[in-house]
């Protein structure tokens, strides 16, 4: 009979050594420098100064449209009354000429 080899009789991948390691390739480059709380803090406050001067012109442009509309819905209702009034008269006038064609 044979016995079963020794398993000290073969090498172990991990005590082969006698191969070099190479050292790991440098981190990647990353997006920007690095910047401190205030100098982060500058670009935030750039941005909502942006925002306020945009609204502040959004707005006064809103009030004159408002405006232009008011003064035409202003001058479609008078231009409604007087078209009424004319219709009015108009009728008026052809009920008093019918009336009399009728007499």
């Amino acid at each position: 009979t044979t016995s079963p080899p020794s398993p000290y009789a073969y090498p172990l991948l991990f005590q082969s050594g006698g191969g070099s390691v190479d050292a790991p390739p440098p981190p990647p480059e990353t997006w920007d420098a690095y910047q401190t709380k205030t100098e982060q803090s500058g670009g935030v406050m750039s941005i909502m100064t942006k925002m306020i001067s945009g609204l502040g012109v959004d707005m006064a442009e809103a009030k004159k449209d408002e405006e232009t509309a008011q003064r035409d819905y202003d001058t479609m209702i008078g231009d409604a009354q007087d078209k009424r009034a004319a219709d009015s008269k108009s009728i008026v006038d052809k009920e008093a000429a019918r009336s009399e064609s009728l007499a």
